[in-house]
């Protein structure tokens, strides 16, 4: 009869050889010998959460149950509420933990991040120094250059992000090669505009033509992620994903929004339509307009290219980061306190669209506020009453994770359809910008676009704020 240590043992080392359902039948074999051994269900949720199964929170919260005094188990159980999207739950597990064990720390990396899920970036700012004070060589991700930003200090998080950057997409850096279609030429096609901008060096038109025909061997429908291998790889290795040229595009002298702007037209509208949605036209001066629109064209920052709709993106924490784009977020806040209040900006990012694919499907957003504005000439646009946004009527439901509001289409469609929502239709216009409330599902509306790199739909996204989440 085998003891439940040698149960543990071979549950171990069948996880370490991925034998996932015998490592499970091991355990459960020792809970049955005994499940008062706090470590047979500690392991238990650790296998479940390899197979990212949603039961993985049950194995650590029995662990608790047994030893409270552990705190790998609360460290385990609060990443399991995390991943339930639960932050107060996960907070309080992380702070059980940090008591327990305070010199670890990861424990309050954890409590920063769900900090700033909650909104409080002071004190994600407080739990990341905490953990560098433990360990300096702490990996806290983007966790402190993003806090900055939610608190207003956006230039002390641009030199952070820029570093982290150029450590992950300079010459040096090690880039996995998994590419797509569209993301092959949209790169070829900026290659070639930089190029002719005398920004890139000449001989990289070669390198532009190999990108066109690596994409030319690629399937396009669906636009599906390939890992090149080969003579492929070689030849895109050295450019690939890279930042091999980025436009400074500081902030501009003087205003960013165009000062005839009527904040109180534009929060009274947001408040009494329904949904709550406001269209603002001639939206920068043409200076902020200009030279958001150089950084997009001219930056090689997007480095996510595998949507299936076939667009790219650009991310804050990726590149992503000219001070122009922080200026405006700034005066947009101080321009409408009626609409954004206390709300700091908590992700920012850009798209730019082929143009004969498709745009983002249906979503919501976990924000309070968001603002997207587009930057593209309007003679791009061959048709003048599409490529905006569709925005419809009915909102997220409150207990909705965000796998669901943000990526469950058939269920997204099927909530609309039972509260027969009706929709808004905002037209692509340069220099607009729609600002909504972020709970409202919304789309891409359908794109007829010129051919060619400067007539591609560029738009760029801002969220104030965070979803409220519930304290259960």
């Amino acid at each position: 009869m085998p003891t439940v240590e040698i149960l543990l043992e071979l549950a171990a080392e069948r996880q370490r050889l991925g034998q996932h359902d015998g490592a499970l039948a091991a355990l459960s074999a020792g809970i049955a010998l005994d499940p008062s051994v706090a470590s047979l269900h500690l392991m238990r949720g650790l296998v479940l959460k390899s197979l990212k199964s949603a039961h993985a929170g049950t194995g650590p919260r029995r662990s608790v149950a047994i030893a409270p005094n552990d705190s790998r188990a609360h460290v385990e159980l609060a990443l399991a509420e995390e991943a339930a999207e639960r932050p107060w739950r996960a907070g309080t597990s992380f702070r059980r933990a940090a008591v327990l064990s305070p010199s670890h720390a990861e424990t309050w990396v954890g409590l920063g991040r769900c900090a700033h899920a909650k909104d409080q970036p002071q004190r994600a700012l407080l739990y990341r120094q905490r953990a560098l004070c433990i360990d300096s060589k702490t990996d806290t991700g983007p966790l402190q250059a993003i806090a900055l930003i939610a608190s207003g200090r956006w230039r002390e998080a641009v030199s952070l992000l820029e570093a982290d950057t150029y450590r992950r997409r300079g010459p040096d850096a090690r880039i996995v090669a998994e590419t797509t279609a569209a993301k092959l030429q949209h790169d070829a096609e900026q290659f070639e505009h930089l190029i002719g901008l005398g920004r890139l060096p000449g001989f990289l038109a070669e390198t532009a033509a190999d990108y066109r025909r690596v994409a030319a061997t690629l399937p396009r429908d669906g636009n599906p992620t390939t890992v090149l291998h080969g003579e492929a790889r070689q030849k895109l290795a050295a450019t690939y994903n890279r930042l091999l040229y980025r436009d400074p595009a500081a902030g501009v002298q003087g205003p960013a929004l165009n000062p005839r702007l009527d904040a109180d037209a534009i929060t009274r509208t947001y408040h009494e339509s329904r949904p709550q949605l406001v269209v603002i036209d001639e939206f920068l001066t043409q200076e902020a307009l200009a030279t958001v629109l150089r950084f997009c064209r001219d930056s090689t920052v997007w480095f996510t290219g595998n949507y299936s709709g076939g667009y790219v993106g650009a991310h804050v924490a990726d590149g992503f980061t000219a001070p122009v784009l922080f200026q405006i977020a700034e005066e947009l806040k101080a321009f409408l306190p009626g609409v954004i209040g206390d709300a700091g900006l908590h992700h920012l990012w850009a798209f730019k669209y082929d143009s004969r694919l498709t745009g983002i499907a249906l979503h919501a957003d976990a924000a309070r506020i968001n603002v997207n504005f587009w930057v593209t000439p309007d003679e791009a646009n061959l048709n003048p009453d599409s490529g905006g946004l569709e925005v419809f009527d009915e909102a997220a439901p409150a207990d909705w994770k965000f796998a669901s509001f943000n990526g469950d289409l058939a269920a997204i469609q099927e909530h609309l359809k039972r509260t027969g929502s009706r929709s808004v239709v905002v037209p692509h216009r340069q220099n607009r910008a729609v600002l909504f409330h972020s709970d409202l599902f919304h789309r891409t509306d359908d794109i007829h676009f010129r051919e060619g790199y400067l007539n591609r739909r560029i738009n760029v996204t801002m969220l104030y704020g965070v979803r409220p989440v519930s304290k259960a």
